[in-house]
């Protein structure tokens, strides 16, 4: 009975031990993986090592959710709001708000730039 205890306690001791070896069994050669980078503006490049270019929709007078969604969709993912009455409030629910304005314009060719929406609640007129 004794050695069956102490072969208990020294199993999982084995196994820790075996399983922290600090020199690994070689694979074989590898290739040094170069870290990933992006540029200042955010977006990952394009298959072709450049940074994806595209013009930006239209957002005004759609949903807060709709808009990000459609902006996401299309690549733009540095998206801040704001509300455009000049009051601070804060966006907790984007479905309550619309889109009174947006910078920059529609159509216009963004390579990772932020687009800042301006937002009132539904039901109030865009200032």
């Amino acid at each position: 009975m004794r050695r069956a205890t102490i072969a208990i306690w020294l199993l999982p001791a084995a196994a820790a031990t075996a399983a922290c070896d600090p020199t690994p069994a070689a694979t074989g050669p590898t290739a040094p993986v170069p870290p990933a980078t992006t540029p200042a503006g955010g977006t990952a490049p394009a298959p072709g090592g450049e940074a994806k270019t595209a013009a930006l929709p239209d957002f005004t007078g759609m949903g807060l959710q709709a808009a990000q969604d459609r902006a996401q969709a299309a690549g733009f993912h540095l998206l801040h709001s704001h509300d455009a009455r000049g009051r601070s409030r804060s966006q907790i629910d984007d479905r309550n708000w619309k889109v009174c304005s947006q910078a920059p314009a529609a159509g216009t060719a963004l390579n990772g730039q932020p687009v800042t929406l301006g937002v009132v609640k539904f039901g109030e007129a865009c200032p």
